[in-house]
């Protein structure tokens, strides 16, 4: 029976198949390794033998960004934490120019909060509009070939810690007041 199961499959993976891109998402049509189509919603065939239908969601998306200890121009250390507000502009650019978006512009996110941290006083970094503001146009610069629009940056934690470096990680803990 086994080999009646074989046969089956063979035969199925030469007849046509289908898909169906919803939608809040778009797609591509990709034939013997090309890409072929810009695809939008609806419904698709397509030969499994030579085609693959890939599609993702292009519509408004949010990645967190996961706090981080960082330290000030003026040497106070202060954890941040916050989000990313963005969309898919160019699918076939967010399908195959990057490998894993979402973590792609985290890490970006993340490098570039390190930077404007540490190039900032304690004081100039209160000023969150401009932290939101430089946040923003940072990754939207590292990532525009990835066919991703970066419309918001937020800051939801900004506090000022004091981190100790233990056996190769690091804690922080809340300041209990100014003089800590």
């Amino acid at each position: 029976m086994k080999w009646l199961e074989k046969i089956i499959d063979k035969l199925i993976a030469v007849l046509p198949a289908t898909s169906v891109i919803g939608p809040n998402e778009m797609g591509v049509r990709v034939t013997c390794g090309k890409i072929k189509k810009t695809l939008g919603p609806g419904f698709y065939v397509y030969w499994p033998l030579m085609q693959d239908i890939e599609s993702m969601e292009v519509i408004n998306q949010v990645v967190d960004l996961p706090p981080q200890t960082a330290q000030t121009k003026d040497g106070h250390d202060v954890v941040v934490s916050g989000a990313l507000l963005y969309n898919i502009t160019d699918i076939n650019k967010a399908l195959f120019e990057i490998y894993d978006l979402d973590k792609a512009l985290v890490v970006v996110a993340q490098g570039s909060v390190l930077n404007f941290v540490a190039s900032r006083t304690l004081d100039e970094l209160k000023q969150s509009d401009e932290v939101r503001t430089e946040l923003r146009r940072e990754v939207a610069s590292d990532a525009s070939g990835w066919g991703v629009k970066i419309k918001r940056a937020f800051t939801t934690e900004f506090a000022k810690v004091k981190s100790y470096r233990i056996y190769g990680q690091t804690t922080t803990l809340p300041l209990e007041n100014e003089n800590g």
